[in-house]
């Protein structure tokens, strides 16, 4: 049964909203496994159409729940990355335009899930996007720095994760993991205005082009290696 606070999904006129939660969104198998219940049904709707994820409370997606994640297997761990790291795939390969509103913190996976998107826009004042690995001491895998390596400079890559740095709407902006900043305006506000004009885009297209241009990230985050760390 799907938690109260976990994600869901409604339609406005071409517009999918996918709403995270109002919590920490934090992964767990449960929680992956509703949002890729919920792509399934992106990815069957009727077009027009584009997707925008948001959430809706301080924060946009705060990682893979801790707690969670020490109570598993080590079975049950690896089943668990690789589905994380397929859904990125999924998000990144969805056959029309989507964007990550970001309202609140992006840390770990939320930054990753949010670079699995087409667009970002965060609000000046409304939370940080983080990766915070080299502090916390968790290998990053192959398959997310794949990931990563296709959606931002190498120079803001190399920033992220050997400083761990906080990027505030501005600073993401000025490294380019933010497309769109705002100031007053709230960032599903502003997600809409953009991408409304662009659901009308031929999705083969777009579903196409995008195999093509991230076949080498895809292939990491499917492949046998995508769960490798250094230490493997």
């Amino acid at each position: 049964m799907r938690m109260e606070t976990g994600p869901k999904l409604r339609r406005d006129g071409n517009l999918l909203i996918l709403d995270l939660g109002s919590d920490e969104n934090l992964f767990d198998s449960d929680r992956v496994l509703q949002i890729n219940a919920i792509l399934d049904e992106v990815e069957q709707a009727p077009t027009p159409r584009a997707l925008i994820t948001t959430g809706s409370g301080h924060h946009w997606c705060d990682g893979t729940s801790l707690g969670w994640l020490f109570s598993i297997s080590q079975v049950e761990l690896d089943f668990f990355a690789a589905e994380v790291l397929r859904l990125y795939a999924r998000f990144l390969l969805l056959p029309m335009v989507s964007v990550a509103a970001i309202q609140g913190h992006a840390f770990a996976n939320g930054v990753l899930l949010a670079l699995s998107h087409d667009y970002r826009v965060m609000q000046t004042g409304r939370g940080y996007l983080c990766l915070p690995n080299v502090d916390s001491g968790y290998f990053l895998t192959w398959g997310e720095v794949a990931l990563l390596r296709a959606k931002a400079s190498r120079a803001a890559v190399l920033e992220m994760i050997t400083t761990g740095r906080r990027y505030d709407a501005a600073a993401a902006s000025a490294v380019g993991l933010v497309d769109i900043v705002t100031v007053d305006e709230p960032v599903l506000a502003a997600a809409a205005a953009f991408v409304r004009p662009l659901s009308r885009k031929d999705g083969t297209v777009i579903a196409t082009s995008k195999k093509f241009l991230y076949d080498d990230a895809v292939s990491a985050l499917c492949g046998s290696r995508a769960t490798f760390t250094i230490d493997r």
